[in-house]
């Protein structure tokens, strides 16, 4: 009897050890805002490119080889394509983004998409937002807000979106 007690005990002990180690991951990981902050950041990445596939396909759909302004079809026809058949613009210039098209592809690119900003936290129009925009060479980048070390890149040139920075 003691020896099945004894076995028992060491058996609780072992499952509350495991239990303990598997429980301090978890909360560690999502502490420092890597698990829950990376999925979603991860899981906007993917609609981004998904939407920019999108307006790709509807460019080959439509017979364009060059670049168009206003792209039939899709998103209210109010975004622009560059010569590849990528969106780049919301202002008719079929030239790389500015922040302002950055916001514009930003929301028109996607259903429902979190606020973006240009403005820093902590400026008028800068504390709501979820997302800080700003402009690279040739495309956009998308800072998330709650984990700053994550971001989304579309590369406007190559129709490339990608998940920056790791939980």
């Amino acid at each position: 009897m003691n020896r099945q007690r004894a076995t028992r005990i060491l058996e609780l002990a072992l499952l509350s050890a495991i239990i303990g180690l598997l429980a301090s991951g978890g909360v560690q990981r999502f502490a420092i805002g890597g698990g829950g902050h990376h999925a979603r950041v991860g899981e906007r990445a993917a609609q981004l490119q998904t939407a920019v596939l999108d307006f790709h396909r509807q460019w080959l759909i439509a017979g364009h080889r060059a670049a168009v302004d206003d792209l039939r079809g899709f998103a209210d026809g109010r975004i622009d394509s560059n010569q590849h058949g990528w969106p780049v613009a919301s202002d008719d210039s079929n030239r790389p983004p500015d922040l302002n098209d950055c916001a514009a592809l930003w929301r028109g690119l996607q259903a429902r998409p979190p606020t973006v900003t240009a403005a820093l936290p902590g400026t008028p129009g800068g504390d709501d937002a979820e997302y800080m925009l700003l402009r690279e060479a040739d495309g956009c980048l998308y800072r998330y807000l709650q984990a700053p070390e994550l971001a989304i890149r579309y590369d406007a040139a190559r129709g490339r979106v990608a998940l920056l920075g790791t939980p």
